[in-house]
């Protein structure tokens, strides 16, 4: 199993701020996540690889920042996503996640959602899990009395994808989860989901993610998921 908490080191992800005025930041909270969801599957006698289990961005290079260090260029980000998906590849890993938290211009909205990509070989696997991921956390949350949307579970071929003018083509896929690119872009070679758990930009949801319990919930919804794609537990 190979954990990828999103963003690290100068990449903070989103940021939002708690209903206390508390200041949450995506980067630490993937971590936190994955860590977690790490401790529980190797207790259940799972060998679990991680991208990063501090606040950094292995594989990076002082070239991939901007001229201050103050920031990833566009070629260093799609750098340290390649490298992301390299170590995925070299863990050998059965299946990866990709653990992320979601903001958007408006305070009010809110839920969960989680990606695959259909263009890949293991389309229908990567499907199946990320709707494992999906209904176990909004399983999980209507257990626990959390009304949260449930955004449900989305081929990332159906986003506004960003244009990552490095790979000399317009990339309508999630890097991560795409296919690769000829002389760009190596692709994972297993399947893969990525999760935008909750909404940082909702006041209600960043305080609830920031308490211990909340995240706690989170990563034994995905450690049951991913024992549920591997036939285990």
């Amino acid at each position: 199993m190979f954990l990828d908490p999103g963003h690290g080191g100068l990449d903070t992800g989103a940021v939002g701020t708690t209903m206390n005025g508390n200041v949450v930041m995506e980067k630490t909270l993937t971590l936190a996540i994955a860590l977690r969801t790490a401790t529980l599957l190797r207790n259940a006698g799972l060998n679990v690889a991680l991208y990063r289990t501090d606040d950094s961005l292995p594989g990076t290079v002082r070239s991939d920042y901007t001229a201050d260090q103050s920031a990833l260029t566009p070629k260093g980000l799609l750098a340290n996503l390649q490298n992301r998906i390299d170590r995925a590849n070299a863990s050998g890993a059965r299946v990866m996640l990709s653990i992320h938290f979601n903001a958007f211009d408006d305070p009010a909205v809110g839920g969960s959602e989680t990606y695959y990509d259909g263009a890949r070989p293991f389309a229908t696997q990567s499907e199946r899990f990320a709707n494992l991921v999906q209904e176990t956390w909004i399983a999980a949350l209507r257990a626990n009395g959390y009304d949260t949307p449930d955004r449900g579970v989305a081929d990332d071929q159906d986003l506004v994808a960003e244009d990552y003018g490095t790979l000399g083509v317009f990339y309508h896929h999630l890097v991560l989860l795409g296919p690769p690119v000829p002389n760009r872009l190596q692709a994972s070679n297993m399947p893969s989901a990525l999760i935008e758990a909750l909404f940082l930009s909702d006041p209600v949801e960043a305080t609830a993610i920031n308490q211990p319990t909340m995240q706690d919930l989170l990563a034994r919804a995905l450690a049951r998921a991913i024992e549920r794609y591997l036939g285990v537990g």
